[in-house]
């Protein structure tokens, strides 16, 4: 059976229409975008076929925008890293330790405490919870004649300290005799002076033997107030005597 011309004509265009769209149906392979790349635009190299063994049937190349923030349907993925952390090493020599100790004497009873009180006040002595401070004024305490001999008019004050002392539980006892810097002989009277007040607080004071030590005398280093001053407000080195109780 012959067609006719206008008949052909149309069957053909079908035809070729049908052949163009099966090949716009092709996809790039996944290693086909450098040769896009360096291709040039006026190649009449032919595609190859579809059941060629380079088709890999899916391409990697997207033109899809990737969200840089999870999408709200998405829960965000959190992650966490650990790593060791180094000590630093510590230096032995620079480590203080402070620790508080509390200190305890035998208990006192009442009438005790209440004579310490009563001692406390009449010789002025300052008291802490670990120290205490008796200061005497050492020209009083001797006479003017012998001044390493403890004065009689002395003795009920000295008494009073005796007293105080063998009741107190601070039983580190130190005397020190501090002299006038510009008295001659001062060193050596004062070591008198410390010597014979121990030995009269051991022998009529009834402390202990060995109860009490005596310390290196030292100078009187700021001026007081002189006792009966020739003119308003004169200073002099006094000297004095300190007892240290701990």
């Amino acid at each position: 059976m012959k067609l006719s011309t206008p008949t052909f004509l149309t069957i053909a265009a079908i035809v070729l229409a049908w052949i163009g769209q099966c090949e716009a149906q092709v996809k790039i392979p996944a290693n086909s975008a450098k040769s896009l790349d360096s291709a040039s635009t006026t190649t009449t190299s032919a595609i190859p076929p579809v059941n060629s063994p380079a088709f890999k049937g899916s391409s990697t190349f997207s033109r899809v925008k990737q969200p840089t923030a999870p999408m709200l349907s998405q829960k965000a993925t959190i992650t966490s890293s650990t790593q060791p952390v180094k000590d630093q090493k510590l230096d032995g020599s620079k480590v203080i330790a402070i620790q508080r100790v509390e200190l305890k004497g035998p208990p006192q009873s009442v009438a005790t405490i209440k004579r310490l009180a009563e001692l406390r006040r009449e010789l002025n002595i300052a008291e802490s919870a670990a120290r205490a401070r008796i200061v005497l004024p050492a020209d009083d305490l001797f006479e003017e004649s012998d001044p390493v001999s403890i004065d009689r008019f002395a003795e009920p004050a000295l008494m009073q300290i005796s007293e105080y002392l063998l009741l107190t539980n601070k039983k580190k006892i130190t005397v020190t005799s501090y002299y006038a810097p510009d008295q001659e002989g001062g060193k050596s009277l004062a070591w008198g002076r410390s010597l014979s007040l121990i030995e009269w607080m051991e022998d009529k004071g009834g402390l202990p033997d060995d109860s009490i030590n005596s310390s290196r005398p030292a100078p009187v280093e700021n001026k007081t107030l002189k006792a009966s001053p020739n003119t308003p407000g004169e200073t002099e080195f006094q000297n004095r005597i300190i007892l240290n109780l701990e």
